[in-house]
């Protein structure tokens, strides 16, 4: 299945379980509880139920539901794929003088004469003792 149609078909699995809840669970025990709340004359009550009965927080948990599962089984793909195994995190890193296709990395002495050299300050030889550059 395309990656597009298996998003589509997970969007709308995952819009369909959490509108069921919404409509089943939800939605009436926020509705008893703000009539509750009427008839006895107070305020709305602070209950999850009824900070999440209206639809943008049922948008924001399908969203949340549907990202979720979409990390998981991308992750679950790369876990399976072992991917990170086969990759060379080290390449490109050489040592100090090694030889490289026809360049050397310069050894610490040169890059500290170079860095010296662009910060308009003296060369320090090995010995201590400035350097001409």
């Amino acid at each position: 299945m395309g990656g597009l149609a298996r998003a589509a078909l997970l969007l709308a699995a995952s819009g369909g379980v959490i509108h069921l809840l919404y409509v089943e669970i939800i939605r009436p025990r926020a509705e008893a509880a703000i009539e509750a709340a009427r008839i006895a004359g107070i305020s709305a009550p602070r209950e999850w139920t009824v900070i999440l009965k209206d639809w943008e927080q049922e948008i924001c948990l399908v969203l949340l539901v549907f990202c979720a599962i979409q990390i998981v089984m991308r992750m679950w793909s790369l876990a399976s794929e072992q991917y990170l195994f086969g990759v060379d995190v080290f390449a490109g890193v050489f040592k100090e003088g090694e030889e490289t296709g026809g360049e050397t990395v310069p050894p610490a002495e040169t890059l500290d004469a170079i860095e010296a050299t662009a910060s308009g300050r003296l060369p320090v030889a090995p010995s201590g003792s400035p350097t001409c550059p």
